[in-house]
């Protein structure tokens, strides 16, 4: 039996959207996107009323240039998603979308960026104990809920990007 999934794994390669290469399209979704279906297929059956936990990123849904293949990745796994939390009432499913994040990743795309700012960045130690108060059962959270994570210096720059119409 296994309690909780915590799929935590990505990687990033800047290319802009039509200039991606093949190789870079197969290192990002088979990172981002098929491992995290993988590993959960493969354990599904430990899996009967646990939680799996996706941390993802608020990239599935703010695009940048330069991330055409990162963002599509977090998209594609969040709805794949979606999709299982509908279909698999015995387990229950949650994507963690923090905001940009304190990690070697982000400091190998961001350092030799002007003005980009460290303090608002989310620590990972942040989003590690908010994962903890989602197990302990702190928050009640329905499957397939998406939580967008960000710290106090960052709140007052987050918007809503989708742009529906009904």
């Amino acid at each position: 039996r296994i309690d909780v999934l915590v799929n935590n794994a990505g990687t990033h390669v800047e290319e802009l959207a039509l200039n991606f290469s093949q190789e870079n399209f197969h290192k990002i979704f088979d990172l981002n996107f098929i491992a995290p279906i993988c590993i959960s297929k493969a354990l599904s059956k430990k899996l009967i009323n646990g939680v799996i936990i996706n941390i993802s990123s608020t990239s599935d849904r703010f695009a940048e240039k330069g991330s055409g293949l990162y963002c599509g990745s977090k998209s594609a796994l969040n709805i794949f998603f979606d999709a299982l939390a509908l279909e698999n009432k015995n387990m229950k499913v949650l994507n963690i979308l923090p905001d940009y994040a304190d990690t070697p990743l982000q400091h190998k795309l961001s350092d030799s960026l002007k003005g980009f700012d460290w303090e608002k960045c989310v620590k990972p130690d942040d989003i590690a104990s908010f994962i903890r108060d989602v197990i302990n059962g702190k928050y009640d959270l329905e499957s397939g809920t998406r939580v967008i994570v960000v710290n106090n210096k960052a709140i007052d720059a987050t918007k809503d990007p989708e742009k529906l119409y009904f």
